[in-house]
C-alpha cells in the first residue's frame, strides 16, 4: 500500500519538492514539442515514435502536477486554512482565466489550457475537505462519467464540441462557461479526474521510497493495460470510450494518460534526489513554468517558422527553446525567488495581504 504524507520534507528551492519541478519542466517541453512539431504522426520510424509521445500525455501530466501542487498549497485534510489559501486560489483564477482566453485570441493554432486551469481550481477547493477514499473515489468516477457524459454531448450537440473553435475574451460568458466545464478543449468534467488524482497524489509521501516505487509500478502496469485495451477496442458505438486517442476525451486514453504521468513522476523524484545539482536547470525551468509555456505561445505568435512539418527540424526547435530558457531560468534564479509571471500569478493574494503564498 502507498504511504501517506502527514508532512512534506522540503527539497531545493523555497521549500519545494525539486522533483516535482523537474516534472513540470518536462511537461512544458513535451507541450513545446506537440505545438512546435507536426501532428498525427504515423510513427514509421523511432524518430516519429519518440517525437509523437509527447501528443495528449504532457497535458495531462501539466494537469496531475497541478493537483499535487494543489494539496501542498491548501494542506493535508483537516489542516486548510482557509485565510490563507483563498486568496492563493482567487490569485491564480484572476490571473490565468483572462491571461488563457486572451492568449487563445493568438493566430498560433495552440489550444491553450491555462484558462481551464482556472475552472479546475474553483472546482477543486471542496474537494480539499475530502477523505483520501472519497477524494480518489470521485477521481476514479469522474474518469468514468466525464468522459461518457462528452460522449452523449458530441453525438447530440456535435455543433458544441468545436476544438479548434476555442473560446476568447470576446465570447459571451455563458459561453466560455459551457467551455470550460462541458465542450471545450480540456473540459472540466473530463480533466477533473487528473486533476483531483494529483491532489491524491498529494497526500501521499512523495519522499519515501515505498511511495515511489508503488507509484511507478502501478503506473506503468495501468499504463500498459490502457494501451492495450485502447488497441484491441473496435471503436465503434459505445465501445468509442476505450478509444485510447490523443485528447479524445474518452474514458482509456485519460486513465492511460494519467497512470503515464504516475510513473513519471516517479522518476522525476527519484532522479532529482539522485542526481542533485546535476538537474538544476530543469529543476530551476520548471519553476518557472508559467513564464516557459506563455513564451512559447508569444515566439508561435512572433516567429511562426518555428512551427515545423518535419520531425528532424522540430526536435532542433524544441531543443533550442529548452536550452534557452534553462539558460534564462537558471541565470533568473540567481536573483530572484520566483519568475516573471510566478510573481504575477501571486500578485492578487498579496494584494490581499496573505503574502505570495507557498510555491507549489
Amino acid at each position: 500500500m502507498i504511504a501517506e504524507a502527514t508532512s512534506h520534507r522540503p527539497e531545493g528551492a523555497e521549500g519545494r519538492i525539486a522533483g516535482l519541478d523537474t516534472a513540470r519542466a518536462l511537461a512544458i517541453v513535451g507541450m513545446v514539442m506537440v505545438h512546435f512539431g507536426p501532428y498525427n504522426l504515423a510513427a514509421e520510424n523511432w524518430l516519429e515514435w519518440v517525437y509523437g509521445l509527447s501528443h495528449g500525455r504532457a497535458s495531462l501530466l501539466f494537469v496531475v502536477l497541478a493537483g499535487v501542487g494543489m494539496t501542498l498549497m491548501a494542506g493535508q485534510r483537516g489542516q486548510t486554512k482557509w485565510r490563507r489559501v483563498w486568496p492563493l486560489i482567487a490569485g491564480r483564477v484572476a490571473v490565468l482565466l483572462p491571461l488563457g482566453l486572451g492568449l487563445q485570441m493568438l493566430d498560433i493554432g495552440p489550444l491553450v489550457i491555462l484558462h481551464y486551469y482556472a475552472m479546475f481550481f474553483v472546482l477543486a477547493a471542496p474537494a480539499t475537505f475530502l477523505s483520501n477514499r472519497i477524494l480518489l473515489a470521485v477521481a476514479g468516477t469522474l474518469s468514468l462519467a466525464g468522459p461518457a457524459a462528452y460522449y452523449l454531448i458530441e453525438r447530440a450537440r456535435p455543433e458544441w464540441v468545436v476544438r479548434y473553435d476555442p473560446v476568447t475574451l470576446t465570447d459571451p460568458p455563458a459561453l466560455i462557461l459551457r467551455e470550460l466545464l462541458f465542450t471545450g478543449s480540456y473540459p472540466a468534467m473530463v480533466w477533473m479526474a487528473p486533476f483531483l488524482f494529483g491532489m491524491w497524489l498529494g497526500r501521499r509521501a512523495l519522499n519515501a521510497g515505498g511511495t515511489r516505487i508503488g507509484l511507478f509500478l502501478g503506473g506503468g502496469i495501468v499504463a500498459f493495460l490502457a494501451l492495450v485495451v485502447g488497441i484491441l477496442s473496435p471503436n465503434t458505438g459505445w465501445w468509442a470510450l476505450a478509444a485510447a486517442t490523443p485528447h479524445s476525451q474518452m474514458c482509456v486514453w485519460l486513465i492511460g494518460g494519467t497512470a503515464a504521468a504516475t510513473t513519471l513522476l516517479a522518476v522525476c523524484l527519484s532522479l532529482t534526489d539522485l542526481l542533485g545539482r546535476f538537474l538544476w536547470p530543469l529543476v530551476a525551468m520548471g519553476q518557472l513554468a508559467l513564464t516557459a509555456y506563455v513564451s512559447h505561445l508569444l515566439l508561435l505568435d512572433a516567429v511562426p517558422g518555428v512551427k515545423s512539418n518535419t520531425v528532424e527540424s522540430a526536435f532542433l526547435a524544441v531543443g533550442l527553446f529548452t536550452l534557452g530558457v534553462m539558460l534564462f531560468a537558471v541565470v533568473w534564479r540567481r536573483r530572484f525567488q520566483r519568475g516573471p509571471l510566478e510573481n504575477v500569478l501571486r500578485f492578487p493574494a498579496y494584494c490581499f495581504g496573505r503574502g505570495f503564498g507557498p510555491d507549489r
